[in-house]
């Protein structure tokens, strides 16, 4: 439909005849899709829960040693929910069992003499066997072990 400069369609009240309103969507797929996405997200959580009982079971325990002939000696290591402890002024040997789970088997620990100095020993150990050791001679001389306790 064509105007003539100057010319203004008037408003009859009813659309041209080339208007086609859409048809109104259903929201039903929408709210449908919306609940199986809750569902799927609730299934998924139940399953992670499931996963961490039976982390649970895969639990080991993880043994940290600490030997030298210095008077006293500062300690850090990797407790079992992966944060650091810190042990000072401890008399040597030292031996601390920790259990460790299966999500995260990263260990680690430092030893470190006072200032009377002498040899210091870390080791870690899993299942008995000694996973990484090492030996530092000296005042305030640290010895770091560190390791996967999961490749034993």
């Amino acid at each position: 439909m064509s105007y003539r400069s100057g010319d203004q369609p008037q408003d009859s009240g009813t659309p041209p005849a080339e208007y086609h309103p859409s048809p109104r969507k259903a929201r039903w797929p929408w709210i449908t899709a919306g609940l199986l996405l809750v569902l799927a997200l609730l299934a998924g959580g139940f399953t992670f829960a499931e996963n961490d009982d039976e982390n649970a079971v895969d639990e080991i325990t993880v043994t940290y040693e600490v030997r030298g002939t210095g008077s006293d000696a500062a300690i850090t290591y990797m407790g079992p929910d992966q944060g650091m402890a810190r042990e000072t002024a401890v008399s040597l040997p030292w031996r601390k069992d920790v259990p460790i789970g299966a999500w995260g088997r990263i260990v680690s620990m430092t030893a470190a003499n006072g200032p009377d100095g002498g040899d210091i020993t870390c080791r870690i150990l899993v299942a008995g066997r000694v996973m990484t050791e090492q030996t530092s001679s000296g005042p305030y001389a640290s010895a770091s072990c560190s390791g996967d306790a999961g490749e034993q």
